[in-house]
Protein backbone atom coordinates (compact mmCIF):
# COMPACT_ATOMS: atom_id res chain seq x y z
CA UNK A 1 0.00 0.00 0.00
CA UNK A 2 2.71 2.15 0.69
CA UNK A 3 4.92 1.28 -2.35
CA UNK A 4 1.51 2.26 -4.12
CA UNK A 5 1.25 6.23 -2.39
CA UNK A 6 4.46 6.75 -3.16
CA UNK A 7 4.34 5.71 -7.05
CA UNK A 8 1.43 7.72 -7.55
CA UNK A 9 2.63 10.99 -5.61
CA UNK A 10 5.38 10.55 -8.01
CA UNK A 11 3.35 10.25 -10.72
CA UNK A 12 1.57 13.39 -9.63
CA UNK A 13 4.55 15.55 -9.05
CA UNK A 14 5.96 14.39 -13.20
CA UNK A 15 2.69 15.26 -14.29
CA UNK A 16 2.60 18.51 -12.37
CA UNK A 17 6.48 19.64 -13.65
CA UNK A 18 5.65 18.63 -17.18
CA UNK A 19 2.95 20.72 -17.23
CA UNK A 20 5.02 23.85 -16.09
CA UNK A 21 6.88 23.13 -18.21
CA UNK A 22 4.62 23.28 -21.07
CA UNK A 23 3.38 26.44 -19.80
CA UNK A 24 6.85 28.16 -19.95
CA UNK A 25 7.53 27.09 -23.73
CA UNK A 26 3.93 27.61 -24.48
CA UNK A 27 3.78 30.33 -27.64
CA UNK A 28 7.37 31.00 -27.03
CA UNK A 29 10.79 31.85 -28.98
CA UNK A 30 8.40 33.88 -31.44
CA UNK A 31 10.93 36.80 -33.18
CA UNK A 32 9.25 40.04 -34.92
CA UNK A 33 9.14 39.49 -39.07
CA UNK A 34 11.27 42.01 -41.38
CA UNK A 35 9.26 45.49 -41.10
CA UNK A 36 7.63 45.42 -44.74
CA UNK A 37 6.18 48.96 -44.03
CA UNK A 38 8.43 51.90 -44.66
CA UNK A 39 6.06 54.59 -45.56
CA UNK A 40 6.69 57.39 -43.27
CA UNK A 41 2.91 59.14 -43.57
CA UNK A 42 1.38 55.56 -42.82
CA UNK A 43 3.10 55.79 -39.49
CA UNK A 44 2.54 59.58 -38.56
CA UNK A 45 -1.15 58.41 -39.09
CA UNK A 46 -0.99 55.00 -36.61
CA UNK A 47 1.16 57.51 -34.44
CA UNK A 48 -2.05 60.02 -33.72
CA UNK A 49 -4.72 57.50 -33.96
CA UNK A 50 -2.49 55.86 -30.90
CA UNK A 51 -1.72 59.03 -29.43
CA UNK A 52 -5.07 59.98 -29.57
CA UNK A 53 -7.03 56.99 -27.83
CA UNK A 54 -4.41 55.18 -25.91
CA UNK A 55 -1.73 58.08 -24.45
CA UNK A 56 -2.37 56.75 -20.96
CA UNK A 57 -2.19 52.82 -21.30
CA UNK A 58 0.52 50.64 -19.80
CA UNK A 59 0.91 48.14 -22.65
CA UNK A 60 -0.65 48.77 -26.08
CA UNK A 61 0.05 44.98 -28.37
CA UNK A 62 0.04 45.50 -31.81
CA UNK A 63 -0.06 42.81 -34.15
CA UNK A 64 2.68 43.15 -36.24
CA UNK A 65 1.06 42.29 -39.64
CA UNK A 66 -1.35 44.65 -41.06
CA UNK A 67 -5.14 43.94 -41.34
CA UNK A 68 -5.85 42.96 -44.51
CA UNK A 69 -7.85 42.65 -47.04
CA UNK A 70 -10.71 45.80 -45.98
CA UNK A 71 -13.85 45.83 -47.97
CA UNK A 72 -14.14 49.25 -49.71
CA UNK A 73 -17.56 48.88 -50.45
CA UNK A 74 -18.42 48.29 -46.35
CA UNK A 75 -15.96 51.67 -45.92
CA UNK A 76 -17.97 53.49 -48.41
CA UNK A 77 -21.33 52.84 -47.16
CA UNK A 78 -19.86 54.00 -42.94
CA UNK A 79 -18.53 57.54 -44.91
CA UNK A 80 -22.14 58.13 -46.81
CA UNK A 81 -24.49 56.99 -43.70
CA UNK A 82 -22.38 59.87 -41.46
CA UNK A 83 -22.52 62.24 -44.56
CA UNK A 84 -18.64 62.42 -44.68
CA UNK A 85 -17.44 63.97 -47.91
CA UNK A 86 -14.43 61.66 -49.25
CA UNK A 87 -12.37 61.43 -52.46
CA UNK A 88 -14.09 58.29 -53.92
CA UNK A 89 -10.46 57.39 -55.69
CA UNK A 90 -8.95 57.34 -51.96
CA UNK A 91 -11.38 54.38 -51.37
CA UNK A 92 -10.08 52.21 -54.66
CA UNK A 93 -6.00 53.35 -53.13
CA UNK A 94 -6.81 52.01 -49.55
CA UNK A 95 -8.73 48.96 -50.90
CA UNK A 96 -5.49 48.27 -53.36
CA UNK A 97 -2.86 49.33 -50.63
CA UNK A 98 -4.42 46.51 -48.25
CA UNK A 99 -5.10 43.61 -51.04
CA UNK A 100 -1.97 42.46 -49.09
CA UNK A 101 -0.51 42.32 -45.28
CA UNK A 102 2.72 44.15 -44.14
CA UNK A 103 4.65 43.60 -41.41
CA UNK A 104 5.18 47.13 -39.02
CA UNK A 105 8.26 48.39 -37.25
CA UNK A 106 8.19 49.07 -33.97
CA UNK A 107 11.21 51.52 -34.40
CA UNK A 108 8.81 53.61 -35.98
CA UNK A 109 6.08 54.09 -33.19
CA UNK A 110 6.25 56.57 -30.63
CA UNK A 111 4.46 55.99 -27.48
CA UNK A 112 6.97 53.98 -25.77
CA UNK A 113 4.12 51.64 -24.51
CA UNK A 114 3.35 49.79 -27.71
CA UNK A 115 5.12 46.68 -28.32
CA UNK A 116 4.49 44.40 -31.65
CA UNK A 117 3.70 40.87 -31.44
CA UNK A 118 4.31 38.66 -34.01
CA UNK A 119 1.09 37.18 -35.68
CA UNK A 120 2.46 33.54 -35.76
CA UNK A 121 2.61 33.76 -31.84
CA UNK A 122 -1.22 35.28 -31.71
CA UNK A 123 -2.19 32.41 -33.85
CA UNK A 124 -0.41 30.09 -31.43
CA UNK A 125 -2.32 31.29 -28.57
CA UNK A 126 -5.74 30.86 -30.42
CA UNK A 127 -4.55 27.31 -31.44
CA UNK A 128 -5.26 26.18 -28.14
CA UNK A 129 -8.55 25.62 -27.45
CA UNK A 130 -11.05 27.67 -24.58
CA UNK A 131 -7.58 28.57 -23.12
CA UNK A 132 -6.74 31.24 -25.50
CA UNK A 133 -6.72 34.23 -23.70
CA UNK A 134 -6.02 32.80 -20.51
CA UNK A 135 -2.53 31.75 -21.86
CA UNK A 136 -1.88 35.47 -23.65
CA UNK A 137 -2.15 37.19 -20.26
CA UNK A 138 -0.14 34.36 -18.34
CA UNK A 139 2.48 35.11 -20.87
CA UNK A 140 1.46 39.04 -21.10
CA UNK A 141 -0.40 40.10 -17.86
CA UNK A 142 -0.45 43.88 -18.10
CA UNK A 143 -1.54 43.57 -21.68
CA UNK A 144 -4.67 45.76 -22.59
CA UNK A 145 -5.39 43.21 -25.82
CA UNK A 146 -4.43 43.30 -28.86
CA UNK A 147 -4.63 45.77 -31.15
CA UNK A 148 -4.58 45.73 -35.36
CA UNK A 149 -4.15 48.02 -38.36
CA UNK A 150 -4.57 48.46 -41.76
CA UNK A 151 -2.64 50.05 -43.91
CA UNK A 152 -3.77 54.10 -43.82
CA UNK A 153 -4.63 55.88 -47.20
CA UNK A 154 -4.54 59.34 -47.27
CA UNK A 155 -6.72 61.20 -50.24
CA UNK A 156 -4.84 62.59 -53.46
CA UNK A 157 -4.60 66.37 -51.62
CA UNK A 158 -2.81 64.97 -48.32
CA UNK A 159 -5.60 66.39 -46.18
CA UNK A 160 -7.72 63.60 -45.38
CA UNK A 161 -7.05 60.05 -44.05
CA UNK A 162 -8.92 57.09 -43.16
CA UNK A 163 -7.22 53.79 -41.23
CA UNK A 164 -9.27 50.63 -39.36
CA UNK A 165 -8.17 49.45 -36.29
CA UNK A 166 -9.71 46.85 -34.47
CA UNK A 167 -9.06 45.80 -30.10
CA UNK A 168 -9.84 42.16 -29.07
CA UNK A 169 -9.50 41.33 -25.13
CA UNK A 170 -11.16 38.75 -24.45
CA UNK A 171 -13.65 36.51 -26.47
CA UNK A 172 -16.26 39.09 -25.88
CA UNK A 173 -14.20 41.92 -25.49
CA UNK A 174 -13.63 43.60 -28.41
CA UNK A 175 -14.52 46.65 -31.34
CA UNK A 176 -13.50 47.76 -34.46
CA UNK A 177 -13.68 51.17 -35.86
CA UNK A 178 -12.92 52.99 -39.16
CA UNK A 179 -10.83 56.23 -38.43
CA UNK A 180 -10.72 59.48 -40.33
CA UNK A 181 -8.53 61.76 -40.04
CA UNK A 182 -7.54 65.64 -41.03
CA UNK A 183 -4.54 66.99 -41.80
CA UNK A 184 -4.36 70.56 -39.58
CA UNK A 185 -1.07 71.80 -38.36
CA UNK A 186 1.64 69.16 -39.43
CA UNK A 187 -0.64 66.49 -37.04
CA UNK A 188 -3.14 64.03 -38.37
CA UNK A 189 -6.82 64.82 -36.38
CA UNK A 190 -9.04 62.64 -35.54
CA UNK A 191 -12.64 63.52 -36.73
CA UNK A 192 -14.67 60.70 -36.69
CA UNK A 193 -14.25 56.83 -35.46
CA UNK A 194 -17.13 54.49 -36.67
CA UNK A 195 -17.95 51.51 -34.80
CA UNK A 196 -17.36 48.99 -37.63
CA UNK A 197 -18.13 45.67 -35.42
CA UNK A 198 -18.08 44.01 -31.54
CA UNK A 199 -17.38 40.92 -30.34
Amino acid sequence: MRKLIIIQLLFTFLLLGCEKDNEETLCSGFILEHPTLDCELDYEIINDVLETYFIHADFIHIDQKTHSPVFSEFVKDKLESENIVFDSLLLTNYSEKNSEAYFLSGNNLRLNTVRLINHAEINCFFSVEFKAWQNYYKKYPKSTGLHTFSRPEINAAGNQAIVEYGWQAGYTQGMGYLIVLVRENNKWIVTNRLPTWAS
